[in-house]
């Protein structure tokens, strides 16, 4: 479990080198916004964070409660990072959702049986695939083996067409299929 007790200086500028805000800084203008940060976090010595928020750290398997909501992650398969899916219960409703992942059998269970199934799409059947992102296509047969009731593709490339994921996903399911766009609401289950 990470507590904030152990997030360091270091850690404070290795996460802020993952916030697209901070992209394209300099290590040296990248480390004085850390410092402001870290002291901003910390303090007088106090950490403030962690007064303020409970922090847990996801881990696959490792069930959890946030509110109404009943997660479980699940470890995905990616590259250089590690990456977790989430299967989030509330109501009798699953929504299951890959982050970035490549063809896997945790994708496939993370599906299961989920109401809305958010996978990442990365490619199309053209494009040059690898294990660490998933086609239009591997999406939607991910989602077909778990049995997902719907099926919604996001992260995709975005000088791809849409429209094409779309065709793409349609061969290999047979459910609802749309592609996510900004301020798209979807109703679980409905």
């Amino acid at each position: 479990m990470l507590r904030m007790v152990d997030f360091k200086k270091d850690d404070t500028r290795n996460w802020l080198s993952y916030i697209q805000l901070f992209e394209g800084l300099t290590p040296t203008q990248l480390d004085w916004v850390a410092q402001r940060a870290h002291r901003r976090i910390f303090e007088a010595g106090r950490n403030v964070m962690g007064e303020t928020y409970d922090f847990t750290q996801a881990t696959p398997g490792g069930v959890f409660e946030v509110g109404p909501f009943r997660v479980t992650p699940y470890e995905m398969t990616h590259i250089g990072v590690p990456s977790l899916g989430f299967k989030i219960e509330a109501d009798g409703k699953v929504l299951a959702y890959t982050g970035d992942t490549g063809p896997c059998d945790e994708a496939v269970k993370l599906a299961q049986d989920s109401d809305l199934f958010l996978c990442e799409a990365t490619y199309q059947n053209d494009s040059e695939l690898s294990f660490f992102h998933l086609s239009a296509l591997q999406a939607a047969e991910h989602a077909a083996a778990g049995g997902a009731a719907r099926l919604v593709l996001t992260h995709i490339t975005p000088n791809l067409d849409p429209g094409v994921s779309l065709e793409q996903a349609a061969v290999g399911y047979e459910g609802s299929i749309d592609v996510a766009v900004p301020d798209m609401v979807i109703e679980v289950g409905a």
